[in-house]
């Protein structure tokens, strides 16, 4: 990523972004998959929970990534329009 797209990137996801997600339903929506994972952690045990406790991670870098390629291809699209 050029360093125009990784600041645009930072600041789209730093600002912009959160201005396009209802509060309430992120609090709620938030609440709900942390009462999930508390549940699932409690019922987990040795390496079922370590591996369990690596999923948040590896979700929240595939959430970058889509996040990032939806970026570039609404510049993509932006750029063909002009």
């Amino acid at each position: 990523m050029s360093p125009l797209m990784q600041a645009l990137y930072e600041y789209v996801s730093s600002h912009y972004m959160w201005s396009c997600i209802d509060p309430q339903e992120h609090a709620y929506a938030a609440g709900c998959l942390t009462r999930l994972e508390d549940r699932l952690k409690a019922s987990l045990q040795g390496k079922d929970k370590q591996a369990f406790q690596s999923c948040p991670g590896m979700a929240m870098e595939l959430n970058s990534m889509e996040f990032e390629a939806m970026l570039q291809a609404a510049f993509a699209v932006a750029k063909e329009l002009s």
